[in-house]
């Protein structure tokens, strides 16, 4: 038998460099977009609906602000949820608007992703280790909180009776 050798050293090592890190949040945010994506459609109430519904509403509020219509209001045929942000927010996704679904919510997603992972490495603590390690904890949990509240989207949606 062949014994294999483990060495929590150098692979913890390896998984706690920067670029390293960096590469994965930007990987796991572009891949949680095109699972969203590849989902496809979901039906409620005879209306379709996607499984990204908070990015289609940050979306579609710059095209609301520019045709000059109520932010606000709800739009039950682009998507089921209200938009709660300013006027300015809708104007900073300008950007986003002309570009197909898959393409924009994986730039919205590696965008966040990313100020996520830069304001956690350039925190003024501990070494470079610590915080690549507060890094991959945080983002573990952020994973986990977004299937929780997909979860949550679900149950909430019109007509949708189910719970948990």
């Amino acid at each position: 038998m062949v014994k294999a050798e483990y060495s929590p050293t150098v692979n913890a090592g390896l998984l706690l460099r920067t670029r390293v890190v960096a590469a994965a949040f930007v990987l796991l945010a572009a891949g949680a977009a095109v699972q969203r994506v590849a989902l496809g459609p979901s039906v409620e109430q005879g209306r379709v609906y996607t499984h990204y519904n908070n990015y289609v509403i940050f979306r579609d509020a710059f095209t609301h602000l520019r045709r000059g219509q109520d932010l606000y209001t709800p739009y039950p045929d682009e998507h089921w949820d209200l938009y709660k942000y300013s006027p300015t927010f809708a104007a900073l996704m300008a950007p986003f608007a002309p570009l197909p679904d898959l393409i924009g919510l994986a730039v919205w997603d590696v965008l966040g992703a990313a100020l996520l992972f830069l304001g956690i490495s350039g925190l003024p603590l501990g070494t470079e280790r610590s915080r690549m390690a507060m890094a991959w904890l945080l983002k573990v949990n952020d994973t986990f909180l977004a299937s929780a509240r997909d979860r949550e989207d679900e149950a909430a949606r019109p007509g949708d009776g189910s719970c948990c």
